[in-house]
């Protein structure tokens, strides 16, 4: 027994010293001052790792603006890599409400929770995507009991760099400017073709090339329960800032989805604690309103999305702070060196680096992959459901009269079993032209310019068929169950 312990530990050891670390790769360490990758090196990094592990795919799901490819990997153990489409297939059942409840309960205990983790998304904000290859590492080279539970109940969709065009614009203009007096300058251009830093304020409008790609990949083929998008602004002098987000909510918004957010990042708030890393702060400055970015619209869809603002000084420049230089409050009225709810173990200053973001990153990532893991069943149940009635007038006004005369039709049906056949026939029929209207409306976005005038009415019926979609799955499902 002791000697076939020993040959799986030499194995695995061969296994892992056959992948790259990211130093060996780039020269240097992640994070490291004043350095910063570009996505050639980034890509060719993960194309590195997919040679080297069974436990990574990398597949191009887009162009970007510029007609850069854009790439997913999809990090799991090798065993649930294999059965891809079946466990995308479970989480979209799910997220469309197709199955009844005990089919459903079936299919929660079959399948692996789904988690995003996008990164680059501003790319001035340079830490998330440097960040990348080093959780991608990590994922397939830490064997500890943590790391092993998450890659047999998760399947982790990484998105490397989400803003190809940004990232090479910021690291080459940073790269030029390095040690000179214009180090810190801001970039001259916008790093997103049309939209800048408003390429974050589309996924309302779905104008952009990127943001279409991404959304076929969300809200048309994965339907993840967690979406995780990172950014690099908190209010100063918080390290990083977290969910539970600061008011207005949308009332909008499912109980069970704020609910579930905000559980999601009370865990992380005691991973950092746990960790030994100060300046979490919650409940402030970012809110739940809004309903046009990243992490907001996931939550219209029944999924967690999550937002984190990680410190940054400028570029990969580091900058060491004193506590004279902060200021007494946040706007709120917080204060910045006492202990709250809000503000647990204030930061009171030191020397800050991109390595610094990346490690509170990589800390709030596992605390992510980890309740992920620990409550896959749970997760995967939370996306059985669609709109309300009410719900439907707001999200998709142009179809409610046709949706209320089907809900009727299912009420009749409920005692006619021949009628209940023909219904559930015509309801599945019409999901399916919804859906294929919606993926048609996509394809047509794809083909008219940005400044096209009729964008936004496209982006509205892709919106509408999109909601009035997920209401008839629920019709569906109200039928099986009587």
């Amino acid at each position: 027994m002791k000697r076939v312990c020993v040959v799986v530990l030499v194995a695995a050891a061969l296994c892992h010293a056959a992948v790259p670390t990211p130093k060996e790769h780039f020269g240097f360490a992640p994070g490291d001052d004043y350095k910063l990758f570009d996505y050639n090196e980034i890509i060719s990094y993960f194309q590195k790792l997919t040679r080297a592990s069974d436990r990574i795919m990398l597949t191009e799901f887009g162009k970007t603006a510029m007609g850069k490819p854009m790439y997913i990997a999809y990090i799991s153990a090798p065993e649930n890599l294999k059965k891809l489409d079946l466990y995308r297939g479970i989480s979209r059942r799910l997220a469309l409400g197709e199955p009844d409840e005990a089919e459903a309960r079936k299919l929660a205990e079959q399948g692996k929770a789904i988690v995003w983790i996008d990164s680059g998304l501003h790319a001035s904000e340079v830490a998330p995507a440097q960040h990348s290859p080093e959780l991608a590492y990590r994922m397939l080279t830490d064997d500890g009991a943590e790391a092993e539970a998450i890659r047999r109940q998760v399947i982790l969709l990484q998105i490397p760099v989400i803003n190809p065009d940004g990232l090479d614009l910021i690291s080459h203009w940073y790269r030029e400017n390095v040690g000179t007096k214009y180090e810190a300058a801001p970039l001259p251009w916008l790093y997103q073709k049309y939209a800048g830093h408003d390429n974050n304020r589309d996924w309302f409008m779905l104008n952009l090339a990127e943001t279409r790609a991404v959304s076929r990949l969300l809200f048309h083929d994965w339907f993840p329960q967690i979406v995780y998008n990172q950014h690099q602004s908190p209010p100063f002098p918080a390290r990083i800032f977290v969910p539970p987000y600061a008011e207005p909510l949308n009332p909008n918004i499912p109980a069970a989805v704020m609910e579930g957010i905000n559980a999601i990042g009370m865990a992380m708030k005691e991973r950092f604690a746990r960790e030994n890393k100060p300046g979490i702060l919650s409940y402030h400055g970012y809110d739940a309103w809004w309903n046009g970015g990243l992490r907001s619209v996931p939550a219209f869809h029944n999924m967690h999305g999550i937002l984190t603002e990680t410190a940054l000084n400028s570029y990969a420049t580091p900058r060491t702070y004193t506590p004279s230089v902060f200021p007494a409050r946040f706007t709120s009225g917080i204060s910045t060196r006492e202990p709250s709810m809000f503000y647990q173990r204030p930061w009171m200053g030191g020397k800050w680096g991109i390595r610094d973001a990346i490690e509170y990153m990589l800390t709030a990532d596992f605390a992510i992959l980890n309740i992920a893991a620990t409550r896959r069943a749970d997760y995967l149940l939370k996306m059985l459901g669609g709109p309300t009635a009410a719900e439907l007038k707001q999200a998709a006004p142009e179809l409610l009269e046709e949706m209320l005369d089907l809900r009727m039709q299912v009420e009749e049906a409920k005692s006619d079993e021949k009628a209940r056949s023909a219904l559930e026939t015509a309801l599945r029929a019409r999901r399916d032209g919804l859906m294929a209207f919606a993926a048609k409306s996509l394809d047509r976005l794809d083909e008219l310019s940005p400044s096209d005038a009729g964008r936004t009415s496209i982006g509205a019926e892709v919106r509408q068929a999109l909601n009035a979609t997920k209401y008839v799955q629920g019709l569906m499902r109200d039928l099986k169950e009587e």
